[in-house]
C-alpha cells in the first residue's frame, strides 16, 4: 500500500470522530509512520488514550505518535513570541504605547486557530509518514479550516508591504536598513507557513463522520458543500453508531466498547475492512 497522504476527520458533535481518528491512525501505523493531531479543544484523544494534553507529539508505539496541545499553552506562546517582534523590531513603538498594542493581541479574532496552525507547521514540515487531524465539529472546524486562506492572503500582502517599505527606506537613506531587512524575513517566514498549512489541506482527504439520522446527514451534507466550494478533497463518508450494522461495518459497536487503547486493539482486527475498502482508491 501507498503512503495514503494526511487526513481531516470532522462530522457532527457526538458521532465518533475521535474514535475513527484512533482506530485509523493505529492501522495505518502498522505500516507507515503516523502523527494523529488533535485540533478539538475537547482533548478527546486524551480520553481514549490515556493521555495528557502535551507540548510536543507523544510516542504510544515506534510508529504512532499522539499530539493534543493544550490550546492555553499555545495561545500563550504565540502572544509572547508576537511581544518579542514588537519590541525587538518596532521600537518606536514606545512611543506609542506598544504594551497597549500587544495586549490586544491576547484577544485579537483568529489568534487561537492561527496558533494551531503555525504549530501543525512547527511538527509537521519534516514528517514524512501520515498525518490524521482529529477535527472539531463541523461549526468550529469550518472556522477553523477558513483562517489558513486568511493567513494567506493577509501574510501575502503584509510581505508586499514590507517590501515596498523597505525599499522607499533604502531610497531615503540611502543605505539598506538591517532593521527593515529584519521585519521582511518575519512577513517572508508567516508567508511560507500559510503557504505551507494552505497546501497541506489543499493536499488532505477530508473524512465525514454521521451517524444514521437526519439531522447528523443535513448538518454533513452541509460540511461538505462549504469543503467543495473551498476546493478541499471530499467524498469519504463513515456512518458510525447505525442500528443497521451492514452500512457500518461493524463499528456500530465501537462507541460504546472503546475505553482504552486495550479495547482499541480489540475491536481493530474486526473492523479492518472499511478502512482497507476506502484506502484502495488512493
Amino acid at each position: 500500500m501507498k503512503n495514503p497522504g494526511s487526513f481531516f476527520i470532522s462530522g457532527k458533535g457526538g458521532t465518533g470522530k475521535s474514535t475513527i481518528s484512533s482506530i485509523l491512525a493505529l492501522y495505518l501505523s502498522r505500516k507507515f509512520r503516523v502523527m494523529l493531531i488533535s485540533l478539538d479543544p475537547a482533548h478527546s484523544l486524551s480520553s481514549i488514550w490515556k493521555t495528557l494534553p502535551a507540548s510536543e507529539p507523544v510516542f504510544i508505539n515506534s510508529n504512532l505518535s499522539i499530539f493534543e496541545p493544550d490550546v492555553s499553552q499555545l495561545i500563550a506562546e504565540t502572544v509572547n513570541k508576537a511581544k518579542s517582534d514588537i519590541r525587538s523590531r518596532f521600537r518606536f513603538l514606545d512611543s506609542l504605547n506598544s504594551a497597549a498594542i500587544v495586549n490586544i493581541l491576547s484577544i485579537s479574532p483568529g489568534i487561537e486557530e492561527q496558533a494551531l496552525w503555525e504549530m501543525v507547521s512547527n511538527y509537521t514540515r519534516e514528517f514524512s509518514g501520515v498525518i490524521i487531524f482529529d477535527a472539531p465539529p463541523t461549526g468550529q472546524a469550518q472556522k477553523l479550516l477558513s483562517v489558513p486562506i486568511m493567513m494567506k492572503n493577509w501574510s501575502e500582502n503584509l510581505h508586499h508591504l514590507a517590501v515596498e517599505i523597505r525599499q522607499m527606506t533604502e531610497r531615503i537613506w540611502k543605505g539598506k536598513s538591517e532593521n527593515q531587512q529584519k521585519i521582511e524575513e518575519i512577513t517572508n517566514k508567516s508567508l511560507k507557513t500559510a503557504n505551507y498549512i494552505y497546501n497541506l489541506l489543499l493536499d488532505t482527504r477530508f473524512i465525514t463522520v454521521i451517524n444514521d439520522d437526519p439531522l447528523s446527514k443535513m448538518e454533513a451534507e452541509n460540511y461538505e458543500s462549504y469543503l467543495s466550494v473551498m476546493g478541499f478533497k471530499t467524498g469519504i463518508s463513515f456512518v458510525n453508531m447505525s442500528e443497521n450494522r451492514s452500512k457500518t461495518n461493524g463499528l456500530g459497536k465501537l462507541q460504546s466498547d472503546l475505553y482504552g487503547i486495550e479495547k482499541l486493539e480489540e475491536v481493530l482486527d474486526g473492523n479492518l475492512s472499511v478502512f482497507e475498502q476506502t484506502l484502495e482508491s488512493f
